[in-house]
């Protein structure tokens, strides 16, 4: 079986890959498909549950039998790479990379194809919730938590089609921290999701790409972006910070962390899953997704972000010469300034990235794209203003971040606006 990182040579370019993929991808996703109108039965418990789920298999290095190389693909998250036995890909609630920035997470899915009837998933620690999903649906619009002291979840199909062949997700928030162990039947088929067509790309944001504002972590606009396009994201989000914006000096500049997204020797993290991997899959594309806590701070011009914009290309470049760089406008109207403020500053930015004359470092519009911008207005959920559509998309909580909503729009947004900036592209 071959390993996560194992790609089919097609001699297809880039651009043509991620056209096809969104192709096939942008309506039919977790997001647009909705909730399973049979779902699975799932039941909460302290101890092991279910009868004769005894094939187990480990993703912790302190657990027993290793779940096999590539059977269970890890689609997204923050990653930390070690060198356990058999090498290991860690997705952490928050780790420290090359700049020694603290990093949030972002939630990770963990795919398989089973035609067992029942199985159950044990978390390493409990906090935060999880989402099912069987062939591209989710279970419940509502995640999933334990109560008290529970760690298992038994998963149970038996009265909504039994023994057949699914392809499950499990959608992991950071807060859970992982899946300790997974148990099936031995008399079930357990199956590998083909790797052999990945699209993968690296993300640096702030909180928008760590899913702030949105009732479950998975909801994060990267995570709706990487549906649409069929496309594993790994995302590196500093909240509070821009290409200027550095959190009130407790926090690094885009360019002093953008080496997080880079390099994946990462040691240092706090909590983690575990999987065996040959191969770290290195990243196809990049987006830089930074602006909004400039223009909404130091920098409502966009001058000052201009020359930091162009160092974090010069490090992209400096591990990728052709590697597709997508530098994305604004994603949202700042909450307390007028439209034409973030215009000015789109404008300067995305005409910078313009001016470098690499053709595959390419400006996305998101503020002044012809269809109008994806988030705008300056009320929100909890106090609308009635000049935009953030009355509904932005949170009431502190009117800043996306709800839920909020981040599935943004999401889209990002990807029909990407595909369109490579329309031209071979």
């Amino acid at each position: 079986m071959p390993s996560i990182g194992a790609r089919a040579a097609t001699g297809e370019s880039i651009y043509a890959k991620i056209r096809r993929k969104y192709a096939a991808a942008r309506f039919n996703n977790r997001f647009v498909n909705g909730v399973m109108a049979s779902p699975p039965t799932v039941t909460d418990s302290l101890t092991q549950p279910g009868t004769g789920l005894t094939n187990i298999f480990y993703f912790t290095p302190s657990g027993g039998t290793q779940a096999p190389v590539g059977t269970f693909r890890f689609r997204g998250g923050t990653p930390v790479w070690n060198n356990f036995a058999n090498h290991g890909l860690f997705f952490p609630e928050t780790h420290a990379g090359p700049s020694l920035t603290t990093c949030l997470a972002v939630s990770t899915i963990v795919e398989f194809m089973t035609d067992s009837p029942t199985f159950w998933l044990r978390n390493d620690t409990g906090g935060g919730g999880l989402k099912i999903i069987a062939d591209g649906q989710y279970h419940s619009a509502l995640k999933i938590v334990h109560s008290g002291s529970n760690i298992y979840w038994l998963i149970d199909f038996t009265s909504v089609g039994g023994r057949k062949m699914r392809r499950i997700g499990i959608d992991v928030e950071g807060g859970i921290l992982g899946i300790h162990s997974i148990g099936f039947s031995p008399v079930d088929t357990l199956l590998a999701v083909s790797n052999s067509d990945i699209l993968s790309g690296g993300l640096a944001g702030d909180s928008f790409s760590t899913g702030a504002g949105s009732a479950f972590q998975g909801d994060a606009f990267c995570k709706v972006l990487g549906a649409a396009l069929d496309a594993d994201i790994q995302s590196c989000g500093v909240g509070g910070t821009g290409y200027v914006n550095n959190g009130g000096g407790t926090q690094p500049t885009a360019a002093q962390h953008i080496s997080d997204l880079l390099n994946p020797s990462w040691t240092s993290f706090s909590h983690y899953q575990y999987q065996p991997y040959e191969i770290f899959q290195p990243n196809e594309f990049y987006c830089l997704n930074h602006g909004y806590n400039d223009v909404g701070g130091p920098d409502p011009t966009g001058a000052l972000s201009i020359p930091q914009m162009q160092n974090c290309v010069a490090q992209i470049r400096a591990v990728s010469a052709s590697a597709p760089i997508f530098v994305f406008g604004l994603q949202a109207q700042w909450f307390a300034k007028p439209l034409t403020t973030g215009i000015i500053y789109e404008t300067a930015l995305l005409n910078a990235v313009t001016a470098l004359g690499d053709a595959n470092t390419i400006p996305v519009p998101m503020l002044t794209d012809p269809v109008g911008a994806a988030l705008w207005g300056t009320g929100n959920s909890g106090a609308p203003t009635g000049n935009g559509n953030s009355d509904i998309y932005r949170d009431g909580t502190n009117g800043v971040h996306p709800t839920s909503a909020g981040h599935t729009e943004l999401g889209f947004a990002e990807a029909d606006r990407l595909v369109k900036a490579i329309a031209g592209k071979a």
